[in-house]
């Protein structure tokens, strides 16, 4: 049974919102850091300790927590979201009428998503080290800010965690997004071809509207040039939920060792005015106002 003042009693599978929900048993096996990061810090902020089973966020917490909760969920979300099209390759049929989009298309999108979690990622370490700096400790991961974009983050300082965890999380970078992210996303469309896909340090050769034509040059091209594509996919997710759970084990425990831990959870736990009426059923009212 679910004790509020027991983060421990809380579990992503039955207390987290729906996506939450739907992915815990596929990510959290090899993110398992994610979880214990939202019962400790996560649920705090929200109105579960109001209403069993309302797990919104308060709208009224210090805009320090705010952006600790966004960024965290940004993460999961661009993760859930790269399992589901990495699904969506595997399960593609040709000319199966529900499937609307083709695995080309459904290729550009995971690798958009797996930018965007690189981006969440750095955010995240930047809203854990104000957090941990405001209640008088060392910022974790010094993260670098994004002078293009006030309040966002580009990478982490050379020093975070261990330097197991910062290759870890460079290999799932360079090795499974920088390379893909130059072509797909920025550059020119790579094309499936027989449901494969460029090999890594290939892609570039493979790019554009004529990699088909040139594969007709010859023979021997695809077997050495490309690998099946949902190998790949499953492969980068790996990866990155490796490197993903060294970064919230050094979020967890920086939190954790705060010098004002007890003054810091004090304040996530603050309830301000007007938020004990927000149950469950009014904030969800709001959905079928048809706003």
């Amino acid at each position: 049974m679910k004790n509020p003042a027991d983060p421990e009693s809380f579990h992503l599978a039955e207390h987290g919102d729906s996506r939450q929900r739907q992915w815990a048993g596929r990510i959290l096996p090899a993110w398992p850091h994610y979880e214990h990061f939202w019962r400790h810090y996560v649920v705090p902020l929200t109105f579960q300790a109001l209403e069993p089973g309302n797990y919104f966020v308060r709208p009224r917490i210090h805009k320090v927590f705010r952006h600790l909760a966004d960024t965290q969920y940004a993460a999961w979300f661009h993760v859930a979201l790269m399992h589901q099209w990495a699904d969506y390759v595997a399960s593609y049929r040709p000319g199966d009428t529900g499937h609307p989009w083709r695995p080309t298309e459904a290729l550009y999108t995971f690798f958009s998503h797996a930018l965007s979690l690189v981006d969440a990622t750095h955010n995240f370490g930047g809203a854990v080290d104000v957090v941990v700096e405001r209640y008088g400790g060392r910022p974790p991961f010094a993260a670098v800010p994004d002078d293009r974009h006030p309040g966002t983050y580009r990478a982490f300082g050379p020093d975070w965690g261990f330097v197991k965890d910062r290759e870890l999380w460079k290999f799932a970078i360079d090795d499974n997004v920088s390379e893909y992210r130059n072509w797909l996303v920025h550059r020119h469309p790579v094309f499936l071809q027989n449901n494969a896909i460029p090999r890594r340090g290939r892609v570039e050769s493979w790019a554009g509207l004529c990699a088909i034509s040139s594969l007709a040059l010859d023979d021997t091209a695809f077997e050495r040039e490309f690998e099946p594509v949902v190998p790949r996919l499953r492969s980068v997710l790996e990866d990155f939920t490796m490197a993903l759970d060294c970064v919230w084990r050094v979020a967890f425990e920086a939190l954790n060792e705060v010098p004002e831990r007890e003054r810091m959870l004090g304040a996530m736990g603050n309830v301000k005015d007007g938020e004990r009426g927000l149950t469950l059923g009014r904030i969800l009212g709001v959905r079928e106002k048809g706003l």
